[in-house]
């Protein structure tokens, strides 16, 4: 892979509801594609047929071979007529699902990647084809394909800011845009290129205590997370060979469960219970009222809203003769009564009438997978359902449940807006007693060698985050550049960029300090895993252990080699294998290309928790948690194969070629990096004994290769720091935005090279 081939690969993506030769692209306006008809062109016959200069820019110009020339374009009649182009696209709905994998699996025919990119182009400006199925499928093929990895993709927030961005913001850059184009067309020198747009923040109307934790489930960086981890772990993963997805059932459990134990901890933060789970029962309702503000910029119509209090109800719509949705209630409740019984009696049946064991080994990867899967994978789809999807989309059609109005679905009928709705916490709240009934029933409680490694003790563990006062964790907001101007169409002629000013949570950088002892004579190769949870319950109440388990979400895993004797590991924050940075943009992409090596191939990243929300917001005055830390044998609790990924330090030419979520996502392919069931050591209850007794305390206190410690989480709420893209010099209209917590934001803008900010825990590679 070469930089053209980055280029020409990464292009496909800005502006996908606009065809190809519709306008420049890239940053400096000069990248071009143009469908030739030779159809045997070379690799070579193309690379010279770039038009090498104008008077004021160099033109790129990319050459593709245009598949009907051989009659290679196959026919996508079926895929269209499932999703229109203006529908909303749905990786939950079954008629949609299926279209994305028919277009997938055509894109993975062309046995090379010339081909397959130009395959790629031809489908994408196909007139009737879906911009968001298209993006899916080209995604999902470009992960599976041996021949691309190494390549970048930009953030899907940039690729699709309808899915992220609130309309209304998109709009106004659009109209900024354009007003500024129109300004410098007749040279009017109030253009001011460089000067903010003003755009009065959103104003939340109401009292809904729900609207305290906006900055958690809209965050770009949260659902980007949902969207890529989905992208990946596909229904219809196989469970070996090149394209398998090792674990992939206890991963959707271990991941969705993370994900309500870290939204536990914000509502707590925010004065408000833990999740409660949704009841599907035939007097259920939905308490949480929901209006999205984004949309699609294909059809114009933002996602459907639904009020306070709407009763479930079964749905039966027949939107497209393609795309007929019957969901009965009492399904819901009924696939999951049958899970129950298959943990009682300790099997799932099989289509065959055999059965498979819900073993110590398997029971929760074949659980996961029915729950998270369905039909893709379940042993019995009929018998077992598809909760998951299923239940995704019933919700997402509640407001309109017959068609009787034409109404557009929900953002819970998608993996880009699902984590945006309160419901999706509850629903996936109502799926993990699933998985904790299987754990705390079936499984036995750890032993004692289990957990307990004599070789190894943690003497200690503190946390230093700057000038703070030991074990204090801050968080604080920063505001960072989104460029939306690469997925609106109005800027195809215009070399403005759109700028949006996103407000986020953030935190100070912080480093664990953890003192160990080898007991051993010789060096030892420990696997350190660290977790958090609040201290108190809602009621300000000290957890019990039994409970406080449930809470517990994992901070960090990493490898350290230490000596006999005394060892003191110094852990930076930043390089928690739990995180990814900041998703990197065309912008940003853009630059990397203009001084990058590519004798050294980079992967694909996307999947992983956003780094900025690595630390819960706390409260102004101070919030208790519990962190701990468990060390264990690394040689033989890792894939010896991943061990380098979770190395601290590591030879360049073994060290992973992209920040990796290595808990939540796994290795791209190969094996799950950790042999420990997920979760382990909290995943399962306690002995029956200490049930109702021990406290975290009481827990380490057992076993010398553990340890905790109190931390204090504060929010500086009145603390914002800025970090700003790299744009093309005078080229920039920002759109001035404040999110839906704290005061407006000032406009003193600055141009940066490169992200930096001294006092955030900011990862930009």
């Amino acid at each position: 892979m070469d930089s053209e081939d980055q280029a020409k690969f990464m292009y496909l993506f800005e502006r996908i509801h606009e065809p190809l030769y519709e306008g420049p692209r890239g940053g400096d306006k000069n990248v071009y594609y143009t469908f030739t008809d030779e159809p045997q062109m070379t690799e070579d016959a193309t690379r010279t047929r770039r038009a090498q200069t104008d008077p004021e820019t160099r033109r790129r110009e990319f050459i593709i071979r245009h598949p009907s020339q051989n009659n290679e374009l196959p026919d996508l009649s079926a895929i269209e007529a499932a999703v229109p182009r203006d529908a909303f696209f749905s990786y939950f709905l079954p008629s949609h699902y299926q279209a994305a994998n028919e277009l997938q699996r055509i894109l993975m025919k062309p046995k090379s990647r010339e081909d397959f990119m130009s395959l790629a182009a031809a489908t994408r400006d196909d007139e009737n084809i879906n911009p968001h199925l298209w993006t899916h499928s080209f995604l999902n093929a470009t992960l599976r394909r041996q021949d691309m990895r190494g390549f970048k993709i930009p953030a899907v927030w940039e690729i699709m800011p309808d899915q992220f961005i609130p309309m209304k913001i998109l709009k106004q850059a659009e109209r900024k845009s354009l007003h500024k184009k129109s300004k410098l067309k007749n040279k009017d020198p109030s253009a001011g290129q460089n000067a903010p747009a003003d755009v009065q923040p959103e104003v939340m109307i109401g009292e809904n205590p729900e609207h305290m934790l906006n900055y958690f489930r809209e965050d770009i960086g949260v659902n980007s997370h949902h969207y890529h981890w989905h992208l990946i772990y596909v229904k219809d993963a196989p469970p070996t060979g090149p394209e398998s997805r090792d674990r992939k059932g206890e991963l959707f459990y271990y991941m969705h469960h993370n994900l309500i134990a870290r939204y536990d901890a914000e509502r707590l933060a925010n004065g408000l219970p833990t999740t409660k789970s949704l009841d599907y029962g035939q007097q259920g309702f939905i308490q949480e009222a929901y209006f999205p503000k984004i949309g699609s910029v294909s059809n114009g119509t933002l996602y459907g809203s639904r009020q306070e209090k709407t009763p479930l109800t079964n749905v039966n719509r027949f939107d497209t003769p393609a795309a007929e949705l019957l969901i009965e209630l009492n399904d819901i409740f009924k696939w999951k009564q049958r899970l129950y019984e298959a943990i009682d009696v300790g099997y799932v049946i099989k289509l065959d009438g055999t059965t498979s064991p819900l073993d110590e080994e398997h029971g929760i990867d074949i659980l996961g997978d029915i729950v998270g899967n369905g039909g893709q994978t379940s042993p019995f789809p009929a018998y077992y359902g598809y909760m998951h999807g299923l239940g995704h989309m019933l919700i997402s059609y509640q407001q309109d449940p017959e068609n009787r109005y034409d109404t557009s679905m929900g953002v819970m009928g998608t993996t880009t807006s699902a984590m945006r709705d309160p419901v999706f916490y509850r629903l996936h709240k109502f799926m993990d007693e699933i998985f904790s009934y299987y754990k705390d029933n079936k499984l036995p409680p750890y032993a004692a060698n289990q957990l307990q490694w004599s070789s190894v003790s943690v003497d200690s563990v503190s946390i230093e985050s700057g000038n703070e006062k030991p074990n204090t964790l801050v968080t604080h907001w920063t505001e960072t550049d989104v460029e939306v101007s690469r997925g609106l169409s109005c800027n195809s002629k215009s070399t403005l960029v759109a700028i949006v000013p996103l407000k986020h949570l953030n935190h100070q950088a912080f480093q664990y300090k953890i003192l160990l002892t080898n007991n051993e004579r010789e060096r030892v190769s420990v696997a350190v895993r660290i977790f958090m949870a609040p201290r108190f319950n809602g009621s300000g109440r000290r957890y019990k252990l039994e409970q406080q388990r449930i809470a517990f979400f994992e901070m960090d895993k990493f490898v350290e080699t230490i000596n006999p004797g005394r060892n003191v590991i110094i852990r930076e924050s930043v390089k928690s294998t739990v995180t990814i940075p900041w998703s990197q943009g065309f912008s940003e992409l853009e630059h990397w290309l203009a001084g990058t090596d590519y004798s050294v191939q980079e992967a694909v990243c996307g999947c992983g928790w956003p780094h900025h929300f690595l630390v819960p917001r706390g409260t102004t005055e101070g919030m208790q948690f519990d962190l701990f830390v468990m060390v264990t044998n690394a040689d033989e609790d890792l894939i010896p194969s991943a061990i380098s990924h979770f190395l601290t330090n590591v030879p360049k030419e073994k060290k992973p070629k992209c920040k990796e979520s290595l808990s939540y996502c796994g290795i791209l392919s190969e094996r799950y990096p950790d042999i420990r069931p997920m979760g382990y050591p909290f995943d399962r209850s306690l002995a029956e004994k200490v049930k109702g007794t021990f406290t975290l305390e009481d827990f380490v206190a057992l076993y010398p290769n553990m340890n905790s410690k109190q931390v204090t989480i504060r929010h500086n709420n009145g603390k914002l720091t800025k970090i700003h893209k790299p744009t093309q010099p005078d080229s920039g209209s920002r759109i001035n935005r404040s999110g839906s917590t704290g005061s407006s934001i000032g406009s003193d803008w600055s141009h940066v090279d490169r992200f930096s900010d001294p006092d955030s825990d900011d990862y930009f590679p």
